[in-house]
């Protein structure tokens, strides 16, 4: 659900895409601060081998340092899913994006 991040216009939205193995929950860790050696202490699951442990759509939102911006990081399970799920992560995405409103 995307109502706050729809009416707040100093909102932004930051969906990763990438094939599986690619670091997008490492980077969505780092993204929202995370600055642990492996970026594996963040709310988004880290795995260290290419195979898919992003299963769905999830995100965290946080303050900027002006505190005058919000970003939503949003981690995406990876194409080329080692489950062979993506058709099914493909749909789910496409949901996704219609509620956040599109991309800004």
């Amino acid at each position: 659900d995307f109502d706050d991040e729809r009416d707040d216009p100093n909102s932004k939205i930051a969906i990763l895409l990438g094939n599986t193995g690619d670091g997008k929950s490492t980077a969505a860790n780092r993204l929202v601060g995370d600055r642990s050696r492996m970026a594996d202490q963040g709310p988004f699951k880290t795995s260290n081998q290419c195979e898919s442990c992003t299963q769905h759509l999830s995100k965290h939102k946080v303050e900027l340092e002006d505190d005058e911006i919000t970003m939503t990081v949003v981690d995406a399970p990876g194409f080329n899913d080692s489950q062979g799920k993506d058709r099914t992560h493909a749909n789910e995405l496409c949901a996704y994006l219609k509620g956040c409103g599109g991309i800004n």
